[in-house]
């Protein structure tokens, strides 16, 4: 629709077109693109905010394309300053539309580093039961970050579609000048953005207050735009259009059934500031402008999966004012073929000459360089680029890793921005684990973990753990990498743990032990990329078997051990609770040797593995153990247990005892609903397989051999994955089990 009369607008004189284009400042970005010297007006293009509804300008930007109206320049905010500032920096309406119907949602705006990505050592913190989320502590207090999303991904996102205007000092050399909005948080004041990096200018215009984490530019800590000017007309105005095309996809104002929680109340607040600066914007129209409003319904604002939608629904808004809109046509203009062009001069890849760091952290500038060392010399390639960063914000103490082309004496350099988790160094994890085959057996364990990180240049980190429960242990541990590539480390610990081990015959239960253990171990390796690990070292320790049932006549027992080992690990998992693809593979060799202060000499070997493949919403698990004492007899705290649930499942938990153990299983589950902050699962699993005396007697003849398996339902909550499950086993062992904590 038009502001005024329809008629003066629909017809516009050429005096009145002449007066709007000769009372405009020359200097201003507009002037870029020649409309005076092609005797038309200039034409601006003001973009609002909306999060996934601003989609829907995509839509509009496709039929002003396929109108051949130019658009002189561009001011945006938000989403609107997302999509303005990527067709600004030459990306096509299809361009764009493909990267956002396409592009993973879950996983951009998921600030943990996709797993297979993580730093191995990270990967290890998923081997505990604790809730992932870290939590920081300082000084005894809790500590949050600003945003509940970092943005690192989607920074990163931005990053590659805006590379090839990186090295550009100011948005108004970019193919259509433009301008985002955004709002100092100190002031509440607007602030314009129109130079400096055109990602990160984007990034801070749609920094939305709680949701993202605030950004700062030039010493002001910079959030969305929508509290202070949501649809920028002025801005707009001010870079000299003659003529605009507004689009406005705010979110309207909900009745008062439909505030119904403390999310929609503060939602609510958001909107009705918003809905204020946008009315006095929309106040300043003038007859020769455009308003497009399209009709977004019940597309909310975090409905990015649904970005096909809104692009179709502002393209029905746009042909909607087809006649308003052709009066601005210009068939001599080339509009597309202009901006390819412009971009494509831009598009030669710098030859990167040196990396500099704005290094706010504790971390040396040696090990913070060290993954960008390949990039020296090198014409400038995004997906390298990519890896080295993800490389660094893998090791997951960074609250951001983001880089940027600079020049200095007459070279193309980065200049990388790496910035601590401001909530840090020292993290909490708290979690709780719970079994019952709910006739009788059960086991609970609460435990917490203070994670402190960056404790020198080389990234040396200390772990303090407790757990109370059926299984008290207490842990303290250092790890040091040693090399700026962080590969060769030292690893130290001290422990002590506790657990109740029973003797079977049968289904009948002849004794109970509890053994406790006190010591220590330490080792040095070498980490293999992201997918693996090597090391070697020792451990010592002593410790008590005190029975608590069976024989009165059985003693109790004190035992030492020596125990040198080595272990090699690989994990590729893309999910420790869940996995849909990757595995997960140990073996170790262990050497209880008497010279080391052991109660007797004996070897094992420790082997276990799973490899997971998905289809659609289908997951197969398929792996399993296989672990053998090599020379002696381990003694009773070495032996190999099995039995439970996904453990031949219908015997009792660790039922099964033995010098051997040989176990094949596999799972199938599949995905129920699309609840995405509770997944569901149902499933089945199959395993097949005993434990043995002596190495002889491994078989896996039906003789020899159990055959078991369970039917379950899962859900992946907060706490960890929840499991529900009937197990059966040959022999007429069956169990029902409810199981809190992780299984695969």
């Amino acid at each position: 629709m038009l502001r005024g009369n329809a008629f003066s607008v629909l017809v516009p004189s050429a005096f009145t077109l002449m007066t709007l284009w000769s009372s405009s400042a020359l200097a201003l970005p507009c002037d870029k693109s020649g409309a005076q010297d092609q005797g038309r007006p200039r034409i601006g293009l003001v973009l609002g905010g909306g999060g996934a509804r601003g989609a829907a300008h995509v839509g509009v930007l496709k039929v002003l394309e396929e109108m051949k109206i130019p658009i002189d320049c561009i001011a945006g905010n938000s989403m609107g300053a997302i999509v303005g500032g990527l067709y600004a920096a030459g990306l096509s309406p299809g361009d764009i539309e493909r990267e956002m119907v396409g592009m993973d949602w879950d996983d951009v705006l998921d600030d943990k580093p996709r797993r297979p990505d993580q730093q191995f050592r990270r990967k290890r913190d998923d081997d505990n039961y604790l809730v992932k989320k870290y939590v920081g502590v300082q000084d005894g207090k809790i500590e949050l970050p600003l945003g509940y999303i970092q943005g690192q991904k989607f920074d990163m996102e931005l990053a590659r579609l805006t590379h090839h205007v990186s090295g550009l000092k100011t948005f108004d050399d970019l193919p259509v000048p433009f301008r985002a909005v955004a709002t100092d948080i100190e002031t509440g004041k607007m602030v314009v953005l129109s130079k400096g990096n055109l990602a990160r200018a984007i990034r801070a215009s749609m920094a939305v207050p709680g949701a993202f984490d605030p950004v700062e530019i030039d010493g002001r800590l910079l959030v969305d735009g929508l509290v202070s000017n949501n649809v920028p007309v002025d801005v707009g105005r001010a870079m000299g259009a003659d003529v605009l095309i507004v689009v406005n996809v705010g979110t309207p104002l909900m009745k008062r059934g439909e505030i119904t929680t403390a999310l929609a109340v503060i939602g609510q607040m958001s909107n009705i500031l918003s809905a204020r600066n946008v009315e006095e914007q929309l106040k300043t129209l003038q007859k020769q402008d455009v308003y497009i409003n399209p009709d977004l319904g019940d597309l909310s604002t975090s409905d990015f999966k649904r970005a096909a939608d809104a692009i179709a629904i502002g393209e029905k808004a746009a042909n909607g004012e087809r006649a308003t809109l052709a009066r601005l046509k210009n068939p001599s203009v080339a509009q597309r073929e202009q901006i390819a062009e412009r971009k494509a001069g831009l598009d030669t890849k710098p030859v990167i000459a040196f990396v500099k760091l704005d290094n706010q952290s504790r971390i040396s500038e040696k090990v913070l360089t060290h993954p960008f060392k390949p990039l020296i010399g090198k014409p400038l390639d995004y997906k390298t680029v990519r890896r080295s960063v993800e490389d660094v914000y893998g090791w997951n103490i960074f609250e951001s890793v983001r880089y940027e082309v600079i020049e200095e004496d007459g070279k193309n350099g980065l200049l990388v921005h790496v910035k601590e988790k401001s909530w840090g160094p020292n993290y909490l994890q708290l979690g709780i684990a719970l079994a019952t085959d709910l006739d009788g057996e059960s086991s609970w364990n609460l435990g917490a973990s203070v994670l402190k990180t960056a404790l020198n240049g080389y990234a040396g980190e200390a772990r303090l753990a407790a757990q109370i429960g059926d299984s008290p242990l207490a842990i303290a541990e250092f790890y040091q990498p040693l090399d700026p590539g962080l590969r060769y480390f030292v690893n130290t610990q001290l422990f002590y743990d506790a657990r109740t081990f029973s003797r079977w015959e049968g289904d009948d239960q002849v004794d109970e032990f509890r053994v406790s253990r006190y010591g220590g171990q330490i080792a040095t390796g070498r980490v293999l990329g992201h997918w693996g690990e090597f090391r070697v070292g020792m451990r010592r320790y002593s410790g008590e078997a005190e029975q608590r049932a069976g024989d009165p006549a059985a003693p109790d027992f004190d035992f030492d051990s020596g125990e040198a080992f080595l272990r090699l690990t690989y994990d590729t998992l893309d999910n420790r609770n869940w996995p849909r693809s990757g595995g997960l593979a140990q073996w170790e060799w262990l050497e209880s040797i008497e010279a080391l202060g052991a109660d007797k000499d004996f070897s094992q070997s420790l082997l276990s593995a799973g490899y997971a493949h998905s289809w659609g919403r289908n997951t197969v698990i398929a792996g399993g153990l296989f672990n053998y004492t090599a020379d002696g007899e381990a003694p009773v705290q070495n032996r190999f247990r099995a039995g439970g649930f996904f453990n031949l499942s219908g015997f009792v938990q660790d039922q099964l005892s033995g010098q051997q153990e040989v176990v094949l299983r596999t799972a199938y589950y599949r995905r129920l609903g699309n609840i995405q902050w509770l997944p569901a699962y149902a499933g089945v699993s199959l395993e097949y397989g005993n434990v043995f005396e002596d190495r002889d007697d491994i078989s896996l003849s039906s003789d020899d051999s159990l055959l078991a398996g369970s039917v379950f339902l899962g859900l992946d909550t907060i706490l960890g994955p929840v499991y529900l499950g009937y197990g059966h086993a040959e022999q007429g062992h069956d169990s029902v089990y409810l199981y809190l904590g992780r299984l695969f």
